[in-house]
């Protein structure tokens, strides 16, 4: 994972000796040829620092992590062939529940994508640092006032599935006893639940190897305090 740097721009250093050859040209007016002298270094110097802070800036505003000051994003490069264990990703957003508000989660035909809600700095930082730890690319944060987002976009893929439909789902995890209020409506199953029993959800799914079976649309629906209700949507 790579660090956010800080560049502190070097002081202008003055000259600590003047050149013997001038002194000597010039012996009679040896106080003003000295300061002359030193006026033309430094602004020499000057030029010099100014055009190694340019090269330095140049450098290193390729890192892996930027910044913008508008509106303070930062970024991971992004990876189509990123690799990463999915449990990972569902057990950190688990083990920090009382730290986020998750908007969205998403598994689709190209992607899997999450955006959610920290709590404040220190949160967003953390989790931003957990993610890229385990992914190290296709994570984005933004923050912009109070509000510390993170967005995670990963490559996914949906694969042909003829032996296990939305009916077999749907008898599956109602004979597992999740608990979940559910039903089908054209050809889709739908789900209402909070986030604890969502990501038993996505546990199990996953340990059936069903998770890149179907289409996933995990969304907020209801807000209230103590209590976000999500839908969930597989087809």
């Amino acid at each position: 994972m790579s660090d956010i740097n800080l560049i502190n721009n070097p002081g202008v250093q003055g000259p600590n000796n003047i050149d013997d050859s001038e002194d000597n040209i010039l012996e009679d007016n040896n106080h003003d040829t000295e300061n002359l002298n030193i006026g033309i270094n430094k602004k020499t110097n000057k030029s010099k620092v100014s055009f190694l802070a340019f090269v330095a800036f140049a450098i290193l505003s390729i890192p892996i992590i930027y910044f913008y000051n508008s509106s303070n994003i930062i970024e991971s490069n992004i990876n189509k062939d990123q690799s990463f264990l999915l449990e990972d990703i569902i057990s950190i957003l688990d083990d920090n529940q009382a730290n986020i508000n998750i908007n969205l989660i998403v598994f689709e035909k190209k992607q899997f994508f999450i955006d959610f809600q920290c709590a404040d700095e220190e949160s967003f930082y953390k989790l931003f640092n957990s993610f890229s730890n385990i992914i190290k690319y296709n994570i984005k944060g933004y923050h912009i006032q109070n509000n510390y987002v993170l967005n995670i976009k990963l490559p996914w893929k949906i694969e042909n599935n003829r032996n296990f439909n939305i009916d077999l789902l749907n008898k599956e995890l109602t004979d597992l006893g999740l608990d979940l209020k559910q039903e089908i409506f054209k050809n889709k199953l739908i789900m209402v639940s909070d986030i604890n029993k969502i990501f038993k959800f996505i546990y199990l799914i996953t340990e059936l190897n069903l998770i890149n079976k179907f289409s996933i649309e995990i969304k907020q629906e209801l807000n209230i305090p103590n209590n976000i209700i999500y839908r969930v949507i597989v087809e």
